[in-house]
């Protein structure tokens, strides 16, 4: 994750937030203008990119043991992408 005093390069950021692009493709220019912007915007791109990424490991194993653990990240993903679209949304309605 970025540290607060950190700086962006712009021409990183589609890495940063690609698959919350891939998961809001109608949004991808707001998404990639609000991890811009926004340290927290990012770092909920951050962890949601790191969840997924997880899930994904754990799937592919497919072993009942890590049923519950896929179920956990699945929770924290909606989660984010909830607070992700809240913010999107409040973007959009802002001038």
């Amino acid at each position: 994750m970025l540290g607060a005093d950190e700086v962006v390069n712009p021409a990183e950021m589609p890495i940063l937030v690609k698959h919350v692009m891939d998961r809001f493709p109608a949004d991808a220019e707001l998404v990639l203008q609000c991890a811009l912007e926004s340290e927290r915007f990012r770092s909920l791109c951050e962890d949601y990119a790191l969840a997924l990424e997880a899930s994904r490991r754990l799937e592919s194993l497919e072993r009942p043991i890590v049923e519950r653990r896929i179920a956990d990240y699945r929770a924290l993903m909606n989660d984010l992408e909830q607070e992700i679209q809240r913010t999107l949304q409040t973007r959009r309605q802002s001038p």
